[in-house]
């Protein structure tokens, strides 16, 4: 069995180093992209696609919300799940095919 595969978007070096690392420590193939343009021309252009796709929110030129409604207008990604650390104004996820944004 092949190993899942990992796409990293994170526009912060050391995060997105610690967290590749973190990733292929546990058995991940790992691609990292610092940007959400980056990502998607990757994403489009790879097949098969990724297994997974952790990216950060708050990116400085395509945000991770806007990258992950277009991997779901492009089907890309099959059910997107995308979510914020505790303590973010306001904390906001993604439940099913709907955002939703809590109040703390």
């Amino acid at each position: 069995m092949a190993p899942t595969s990992v796409m990293v978007v994170e526009d912060e070096e050391n995060v997105r180093y610690v967290t590749s690392a973190a990733l292929r420590s546990a058995g991940f193939e790992v691609d990292e992209q610092e940007n959400g343009q980056r990502a998607l021309r990757e994403l489009l252009r790879v097949t098969p696609q990724f297994d997974l796709v952790v990216l950060d929110i708050m990116l400085p030129d395509l945000d991770g919300l806007e990258l992950c409604r277009r991997l779901r207008e492009e089907r890309i990604l099959a059910s997107p799940s995308c979510s914020s650390r505790p303590g973010t104004n306001p904390p906001i996820g993604f439940a099913g095919s709907h955002w939703v944004g809590t109040t703390t």
